[in-house]
């Protein structure tokens, strides 16, 4: 998995690495169960989006009540369903 990383990390540099660990994710996800999430680009702008604009030090309060509200939200969608270890 982190040769692929690397790759994607190589073609896509604009992108985070948070980002690109969700979008892995997001893709097992997608595998084992259709459209749970929904489609990549909703998947974004529901969860990716949100969670990155919280995790600078000049964030908006809003930005960062938003991102713990997305995290949570993906945390209990994914719980019972995906392990974390």
């Amino acid at each position: 998995m982190s040769v692929s990383l690397v790759v994607v990390n190589t073609i896509c540099g604009e992108f985070s690495h948070q980002f690109l660990i969700m979008f892995v994710d997001f893709c097992m996800v997608q595998f084992v169960r259709p459209n749970l999430l929904g489609t990549k680009k909703e998947f974004r702008a529901r969860f990716v989006n949100p969670i990155e604009n919280g995790r600078y030090i000049d964030s908006t309060r809003d930005d960062v009540i938003l991102m713990n509200e997305r995290t949570r939200l993906l945390h209990s969608t994914l719980d019972g369903f995906v392990q974390v270890r």
